[in-house]
Parts: C-alpha cells; sequence; structure tokens
C-alpha cells in the first residue's frame, strides 16, 4: 500500500474510534465496548513495548548480553550480573504457585518500600519548597519612604499571608470555632477553599473541552474535509 492509503485508512480508524468511544453519550452500547477495549489492548501492547525499548531493552539486555559475551570470551564482566535482577523481577510469577508464591510477596514488598521511599522524597521535593515560599515579607514600607503604605508587593504578600491562616484555622479543630475572630476567620477560609476549588474545577472542565474541540477538529477538517 501507498503511504497515502495507510494515512486515509488510518484517518477513518481514528475517527470510528472517536465516534464508537462518543456513542457513550446516549448510552452503553457493543460499538462503545468494543472500541474500549481495543484501546485499552492498544494502550498495555504500547506500554511493553515502550518498556522494552526505553528501559528493559538499553538498561538490562544490551549490558546483559554483552557481560555474558565477555564471561564466554574469558573475561569477567560485572554485567553479567544483571540476571540476579532479571531472576529477582521473575519471582513475581511465583503468585500463581501455591508452594512458591511467598516469593512473590518478596518482591511486593520490596516495590512497596521503594516505592513509599522515592513518594516520600517527591513529597518533601514538592511540598517543603512550597511550605518555605510561605513565609512572606509584610514590612509595612513605601518606595517614597511613606511609612504605613504598602507597595503592590506588599499588598500581595499580606493577601496571601491571611488567606493561608484563614484556610489553616478551618482545618483546626482542637478548639472552638464558635469564638469571636475564629468563627470569621473559619468562614472565610471555607469561602476561599471553595473559590479555590472552583477554579480547580474550571482548569479541569476547560481541559476536557480541549480534548472534545480537538477530536471535534479532527472529524470536521480531516475525516469529513469540510474545513
Amino acid at each position: 500500500m501507498t503511504e497515502t492509503t495507510i494515512e486515509i485508512i488510518g484517518i477513518w480508524v481514528s475517527a470510528l474510534g472517536t465516534l464508537g468511544i462518543m456513542s457513550l453519550i446516549f448510552k452503553e452500547n457493543p460499538v462503545y465496548r468494543f472500541f474500549e477495549h481495543v484501546f485499552v489492548g492498544a494502550s498495555v501492547g504500547y506500554g511493553f513495548v515502550l518498556g522494552w525499548t526505553q528501559a528493559l531493552d538499553p538498561k538490562w539486555w544490551v549490558p546483559f548480553s554483552e557481560g555474558v559475551g565477555e564471561v564466554a570470551a574469558g573475561l569477567w564482566d560485572s554485567d553479567a550480573l544483571l540476571i540476579f535482577p532479571f531472576l529477582f523481577g521473575a519471582f513475581y510469577y511465583t503468585i500463581y504457585s501455591k508452594k512458591w508464591s511467598w516469593l512473590a510477596r518478596l518482591v511486593i514488598a520490596f516495590n512497596l518500600g521503594a516505592g513509599a521511599t522515592a513518594a516520600i522524597k517527591g513529597f518533601f521535593a514538592s511540598e517543603m519548597p512550597q511550605i518555605t515560599a510561605s513565609f512572606k515579607n509584610l514590612t509595612l514600607y513605601d518606595p517614597n519612604g511613606i511609612l504605613g503604605f504598602l507597595d503592590g508587593q506588599g499588598i500581595s504578600n499580606l493577601v496571601f499571608v491571611a488567606s493561608l491562616l484563614c484556610v489553616l484555622t478551618y482545618f483546626f479543630f482542637i478548639f472552638e470555632h464558635n469564638r469571636p475572630g475564629i468563627k470569621q476567620a473559619s468562614i472565610t477560609g471555607r469561602w476561599l477553599l471553595m473559590i479555590s476549588f472552583g477554579t480547580i474545577f474550571g482548569s479541569t472542565i476547560m481541559g476536557r473541552l480541549a480534548l472534545l474541540i480537538e477530536r471535534v477538529q479532527f472529524l470536521v477538517r480531516d475525516w469529513l474535509g469540510l474545513a
């Protein structure tokens, strides 16, 4: 087949897949379920190929095979020891054996520990800078030297710290929120949270609409050729 024919087939497959998934708008139907299975299978296959080409092949198979070749030639090569990570990972499949399933638990426990460590490290790397950045300079000053006035940055810092304290007050449950000052701060914090959640939700909707617009443009322009 020519390149043009392959491109046309790709457009038709993409268009039919898009329409099949969008058919869920009316109700769940066999067409939707078919394309859902196709997309799940394609994503799993793509993930397998990507994992092999991006990780296993260059980082394990190539150095391991070269190391085995060196050992076969009578030379010592530590890359041949990469057989042990392979065997350790292969313990996953012992979960299908009642006798040897405990080996799979070793791999799972190791991965959970490594994952938890990476998560804690990532938490500190992402959250600690935000905590330190919340300490704003609230010095009252004016570029012209008039005491008691705030410049633009000072006002911004003041609003930020006030908002932060109000939101934190809303989550302080060690004292009653019906006390003067605390009650108002708690209510203000709740309103600020609702505004933030609304902003996040609006951004999510905009992202979904962007995907929908892209698919509609594909159907109208590339498939139907109307634009």
